[in-house]
């Protein structure tokens, strides 16, 4: 039998993204969220190495001067606030059975086994639902 290389499932950026917890795997609104946070925290990244080029270039505001700590408070609250709705988000479903359509939040309690949400279109199946907001469930309390 000829031996094949392995071959990778993934792209770079999708492992990196499964790593981060933003993959597709997860509900839209806790993918949502994560994007956020991770957007978030690389603005700040470049925000910060850009502020202390232009001060050590002379050009920009020195390090220690109020608007910047404005900013990072401002970054600081965006990170808080993207936590807390990826968390509200698992409240939700979990008040709803964890039967919220992973897509666009309907409740699916009051509909068949299986079948597509009225809302979206996306088809689904109650346990299938259910695994996937209690995996998001478990994946934010690893955070």
């Amino acid at each position: 039998m000829p031996h094949t290389p392995h071959q990778p499932d993934a792209s770079r950026l999708q492992r990196v993204a499964r790593t981060l917890y933003i993959d597709s795997g997860l509900p839209a609104p806790i993918r949502n969220a994560k994007l956020g946070y991770v957007v978030t925290l690389t603005v700040a990244v470049i925000a910060l190495l850009a502020i202390f080029a232009l001060a050590w270039l002379g050009v920009g505001p020195a390090p220690g001067n109020a608007p910047m700590y404005a900013y990072f408070i401002l970054i600081v609250l965006t990170a808080i606030f993207c936590h807390y709705l990826s968390k509200r988000a698992l409240r939700h479903a979990a008040a709803a059975d964890h039967l919220l359509c992973p897509e666009c939040t309907y409740d699916l309690r009051a509909l068949g086994e299986k079948g597509t949400c009225p809302e979206c279109g996306r088809a689904y199946e109650h346990d299938a639902v259910r695994a996937q907001w209690l995996d998001a469930e478990r994946r934010l309390k690893g955070d």
